[in-house]
């Protein structure tokens, strides 16, 4: 059976002990040694060879490839970055190393630079469980967990380790001058590198290669009723349904909501496994998205029965959520909490083979999601306008913020969530795409793609077709007008069954809650209030927390911006509780000192 994608190593002559400690802690045995030499050690599960022209070239994805893909062919890393969504290592014959990122970035890859080498590992808690110096928060990454879900620009919980942008790389070169150089780019590195006493010199190089996803302008004019003649919709889903038959690791096992894109992949790969004669081993996945109803799995249950397949449906225990929000915290590096909920159908997927297809993606890019309001661009607003009214809407959560930290904290949250945002979105300001990218960078990608990344991700390899390049460039070339409110998708999902249509979302059909959320009850609002108070994290509280009882709690978790702000101060105080020991400023003050 395959494994999920656990990737570490270093460019640079290393200590190879930390590597040793890396893949350890990734649970990595002694065969997973992919390459091992004086300035590249390369070590996982979900790395594959591909055919390079000079040198050598690694690749890996939350879903890696077949290298057949190119059969024998070489390509350069970006074409392959491009054409497979994948990252990936290159080892040229000059002894050049780059580390690169994927187009859509989905793939975490982060790094460390330091004494002359460049440190990477697909799961952040790989590199700050195993560093050799103190650990500093990371303030500005945490003021933006807190005010919109996950670190932006780039930032992780601690400074000098970073998240490679999509495109992104670090290129080593032994034997130049010391330093670091390149163009700044989105979430540019920000570290410099000196090669330590009695060492080879290096020169380390960070570069933004072209995101091509940038270039894709809409056709100016292009109506929905001209997307309708000219076949981009079933162009669209033709390249949807290849991405899907792409995948080599079955069975698949689609996640399937109450959505539209989890009933697209769903019936694509329902058709893929009927024409190979495999559709009896199909398996669609549910559970509840804990937002008081079961919705999710009724929605779900129609499609799948309409498709011939067999449900699971898993259900979280009242009684499990605190194990689940540790265990969700831990496999995002404490980054982020959208999808708690995920955790006990993550637990079952562990045990099965194939890969699992996740719809990351479809609600931005094929749903026109988190575009700018009809009515705001009336007035032809401005760049700048345009800018702010995204940041409000992104960083929805700072509303809560000021209501349940201490002034003073607030203001320094909402200070460093800000200026981070803006480095992403001031260079989309007036892009044709703007609100659509910058939403991507900022929500999706840094938050979002957690679920399928890194929690499914971790037990399983997990596809996210609508991230390959061919679906989001077609996508991409419909103008937001044509893709609006999701006006779109009826279209796509006939493409796929012409019933897909007429069976609405668990969304439009939302009505009263039938039942508490797991994550609003008095006894999680008790959990919660423990862990926040009885940590550094309490530092930060308002007086409302504060002298709040649980029940005072437990109303905060019932509305979202509270939610978010308590589930924000849970990952710090987790964080903090299982790194303190080696965290240099043991107050954590800088967290809200401006």
């Amino acid at each position: 059976m395959s494994e999920a994608t656990r990737v570490c190593g270093v460019l640079g002559a290393g200590d190879p002990a930390r590597v040793r400690a890396m893949a350890e802690f990734l649970g990595l045995g002694t065969d997973a040694a992919v390459h091992q030499s004086l300035h590249l050690r390369l070590v996982g599960a979900g790395i594959v060879r591909r055919p390079a022209a000079e040198g050598q070239a690694w690749m890996f994805s939350t879903a890696t490839p077949s290298p057949h893909r190119w059969a024998t062919a070489p390509v350069p890393w970006q074409q392959a970055a491009r054409d497979a969504d994948v990252a990936g290592v290159v080892l040229s014959p000059e002894g050049r190393l780059t580390l690169h990122a994927s187009i859509s970035g989905v793939q975490p890859l982060y790094v460390q630079i330091l004494d002359g080498a460049v440190w990477f590992s697909t799961h952040l808690e790989a590199l700050v469980r195993t560093a050799s110096t103190a650990l500093r928060p990371d303030a500005s990454a945490w003021a933006a967990i807190l005010g919109a879900g996950a670190p932006m620009a780039g930032r992780t919980t601690v400074e000098g380790v970073r998240r490679l942008a999509p495109m992104e790389s670090v290129t080593v070169d032994v034997g130049g001058d010391a330093g670091i150089g390149g163009d700044a780019g989105i979430g540019a590195l920000g570290d410099s590198a000196e090669a330590p006493g009695g060492q080879p010199q290096v020169r380390i190089r960070r570069e933004q290669a072209g995101w091509e996803w940038e270039d894709v302008l809409p056709e100016p004019g292009l109506s929905l009723e001209q997307v309708r003649r000219r076949g981009f919709t079933e162009e669209t889903i033709g390249a949807l349904r290849a991405q899907v038959a792409a995948i080599a690791d079955a069975p698949w096992q689609p996640m399937l909501s109450g959505g539209r894109d989890s009933r697209m992949l769903a019936g694509l790969a329902a058709q893929l496994a009927a024409e190979s004669g495999g559709a009896g081993r199909l398996s669609a996945w549910s559970t509840s998205s804990d937002i008081g109803h079961t919705l999710e799995e009724l929605t779900g249950a129609r499609i799948a029965r309409l498709l011939g397949v067999e449900q699971r449906i898993v259900t979280g225990r009242q009684d499990g959520f605190a194990a689940d929000f540790l265990d969700y915290a831990r496999a995002t590096g404490f980054q982020a909490s959208f999808h708690v909920w995920l955790m006990p159908v993550a637990r079952q997927l562990a045990a099965q083979p194939g890969t699992v297809l996740d719809g990351l993606g479809g609600g931005i890019f094929l749903g026109g999601g988190f575009a700018d309001e009809a009515a705001l661009l009336a007035r032809r607003p401005t760049g700048a306008q345009l800018v702010e009214d995204r940041f409000a809407r992104a960083c929805k959560y700072l509303g809560a913020v000021h209501q349940l930290l201490r002034p003073e904290a607030a203001e320094v949250v909402t200070a460093r969530a800000r200026e981070d945002f803006m480095q992403t979105a001031e260079r989309y300001a007036e892009h044709p795409q703007g609100a659509t990218l910058t939403a991507y960078l900022t929500r999706t990608l840094p938050g979002i793609s957690m679920a399928p990344a890194a929690v499914l991700g971790s037990v399983r390899p997990t596809a996210v077709p609508i991230m390959s390049h061919e679906v989001v460039s077609r996508a991409l070339s419909v103008p937001h007008e044509a893709r609006r409110d999701g006006a779109w998708y009826p279209d796509l999902m006939a493409a796929v069954h012409p019933q897909f249509r007429e069976i609405p979302t668990a969304a439009d059909l939302t009505g009263v809650r039938q039942h508490k959320r797991r994550g609003a009850t008095i006894e999680t609002a008790r959990w919660y209030r423990g862990v926040v108070m009885d940590s550094p994290a309490a530092q930060l509280v308002g007086s409302r927390l504060v002298e709040g009882s649980a029940g005072d709690w437990q109303r905060q978790l019932e509305v979202t911006g509270g939610q978010h702000v308590i589930r924000g101060l849970a990952l710090l105080a987790l964080w903090w509780g299982e790194h303190h020991s080696r965290v240099a400023d043991a107050d954590l003050s800088e967290l809200w000192n401006g």
